[in-house]
């Protein structure tokens, strides 16, 4: 350790204060990627409604 700056991060160019932060963002991001999945299933079985109600009044239009 020398000061603020550990060696590698130093080579990297980063202080102590940003990898923190990175180490914090990298497993902060595993949730936010299940999050975003979750919400995507949510959408694409949304989706999946609107095309079959949409399904139901082609097949109603085309009945008039």
């Amino acid at each position: 350790m020398i000061g603020p700056y550990d060696l590698n991060d130093r080579k990297k160019g980063y202080s102590g204060l940003a990898r923190d932060y990175n180490e914090l963002l990298h497993k902060d991001s595993s949730t936010r990627l299940r999050s975003f999945g979750n919400r995507y299933d949510v959408l694409s079985q949304r989706s999946q409604d609107a095309f079959k109600s949409a399904d139901k009044l082609e097949k109603i239009a085309n009945q008039l």
